[in-house]
């Protein structure tokens, strides 16, 4: 199972039940983010309302956290939405190197393969 993947068969009553055990240890959405090392609290608030999807990796994560007794059923990928694979994704190189450009050296610190180039494309 990848990484990340949104979870697409969520228990319906998880998110009432993640929002019930925050309430009952009296703990804010600033201090969950901040235990899980999210950057805005708002983003917990949105798991809790349904607003934003989460990973079951995030689900398992939560239920920990809150100590919940509550069995999360294994993600189902068989009528899950498809994933977008048209995003371009470059891989970034990061060991410098020299290059040679009108007489002068330079030192290249970063650069980023961007594939082969395609016939007709002008750059």
């Amino acid at each position: 199972m990848p990484v990340n993947t949104r979870y697409p068969n969520i228990p319906e009553n998880f998110r009432h039940e993640m929002k019930k055990a925050r309430l009952e240890q009296e703990w804010s959405l600033r201090a969950v983010a901040a235990m899980l090392k999210l950057s805005a609290a708002a983003t917990v608030s949105q798991y809790e309302t349904g607003g934003r999807n989460m990973s079951y990796e995030r689900a398992v994560q939560l239920r920990d956290l809150y100590e919940m007794d509550f069995d999360l059923p294994e993600p189902d990928f068989t009528n899950a939405p498809k994933v977008d694979r048209r995003r371009i994704r470059y891989e970034r190189k990061t060991d410098p190197f020299l290059v040679l450009v009108d007489g002068r050296v330079i030192k290249v610190l970063a650069y980023f393969d961007m594939g082969p180039i395609k016939t007709g494309v002008k750059i």
